[in-house]
């Protein structure tokens, strides 16, 4: 690939595409905890698909979100007793994906996390 190339692969692309698309690359799957950073993740990426309508990011939010959000809408890792507030933060994402189905699992893992 000519450097020419390169350079028009590379800024012939929004900047956030660029980063949604190496994040998910690089993080398929997020699995090892309910942490903060996800929930910064996942609005991100939120925030692209609402502007690309590129499927992917939307399934990624989802299949990940998924994994944690169980469907009786417990959340997996969360600990309640732990009193943290950088756990709610993944709740903004769970409203989301509520807004987005209408699945009723999401709706009882916000009332989880708001308790």
């Amino acid at each position: 690939m000519t450097e020419q190339n390169v350079e028009k692969r590379i800024f012939g692309r929004k900047w956030s595409v660029w980063m949604a698309d190496s994040v998910i690359k690089k993080f398929p799957e997020l699995r090892n905890r309910w942490a903060y950073d996800y929930g910064v993740l996942c609005k991100g990426l939120e925030l692209v698909y609402g502007h690309t309508k590129k499927q992917e990011y939307y399934d990624y939010i989802k299949a990940n979100m998924d994994y944690f959000v169980q469907s009786d809408g417990t959340i997996r890792f969360y600990d309640m007793d732990a009193f943290n507030l950088d756990f709610v933060n993944n709740g903004k994402t769970i409203l989301y994906l509520y807004h987005t189905t209408g699945d009723k699992k999401y709706a009882k893992a916000a009332h989880l996390l708001r308790e």
